[in-house]
């Protein structure tokens, strides 16, 4: 009538690469209360739960079951076997199925336990890059943009950088500093988002410099790089965003060094970027 299991969608990976470990409790037949889940213990992995908690129908050995699924996104933090603990499901008592004697009622209360999984973790190979930062991943895009490529001389650009990828970014270091020359950079902000609800988890990471250029004529913004180890292909890769072209246009503003921004006008450079994301430097085991 009832049944539960743990599966994870791989059994060997790399140390920080992304396991996803669904839990699926099956009801063939129906029951008096709610059941209590309790999730399993991960020790040994970083883990993130994926939104939002699945409902559906699925035949198994010539039996309709409906189903409640609840995902997890682990990575793990060390190499070897890690052990994905058994998650159980009580089951409450039926009173009325026992006085009425109803024969599909579910007798309790009960505990249901799955299997635990074990995953194996393998070490990243060496040589690694000098400008790798410790993200595994099987998926990573960056892109580059102006809030726009004509300007006259002194006055703001804005640049967002943004990173896509599948893999774990609360341990990363985060991007370098951009290093445009022919003019000043100015700190705006940065944040980390994680999108939970698709089939694997998705962290995002947005970056938001003020460029002011201190001289006409056009101008080259380097193109910004990250690299990472493709779990999928077994090797270290970089990925890099368009170059972007500045046209700085005559301004009537006087030349040479000019003061540093202060006040109303560095608060008007850097309006609405007024997020800060911390990070501690290095992924952390939670159980």
């Amino acid at each position: 009538d009832l049944f539960v299991t743990l599966t994870a969608d791989k059994a060997t990976v790399y140390v920080g690469e992304q396991v996803v470990v669904s839990f699926r409790f099956h009801r063939g037949a129906p029951l008096w209360q709610a059941p209590q889940y309790e999730a399993p213990r991960s020790e040994g992995f970083w883990r993130e739960d994926l939104t939002p908690e699945r409902g559906f129908s699925q035949v198994a050995g010539g039996r309709r079951y409906e189903v409640t699924e609840i995902r997890y996104a682990l990575f793990p933090t060390r190499t070897g076997t890690l052990v994905v603990e058994p998650a159980e499901v009580v089951i409450p008592d039926d009173p009325f199925g026992h006085f009425f004697g109803d024969p599909r009622a579910v007798a309790g209360p009960r505990r249901l336990r799955t299997a635990p999984l074990s995953i194996t973790v393998r070490d990243l190979p060496a040589p690694r890059p000098a400008d790798f930062g410790g993200v595994v991943a099987t998926r990573a895009e960056i892109a580059l943009t102006p809030d726009r490529t004509q300007v006259p001389r002194g006055e703001p650009v804005t640049l967002r950088l943004e990173l896509t990828t599948d893999g774990f970014l609360k341990g990363w270091a985060g991007m370098p500093p951009l290093a445009p020359s022919g003019g000043r950079l100015l700190d705006a902000g940065e944040k980390l988002t994680m999108d939970n609800g698709g089939d694997r988890l998705l962290s995002r990471y947005q970056l938001e410099r003020v460029f002011v250029p201190e001289q006409e004529g056009r101008l080259q913004l380097p193109a910004q790089s990250f690299t990472y180890f493709d779990a999928r292909q077994g090797a270290y890769r970089t990925v890099r965003s368009a170059a972007v072209a500045l046209a700085v246009l005559p301004s009537d503003q006087p030349r040479g060094d000019l003061e540093p921004l202060v006040g109303d006008d560095a608060a008007r450079y850097s309006q609405g970027l007024a997020f800060q994301h911390d990070w501690s430097g290095r992924l952390r085991t939670r159980e």
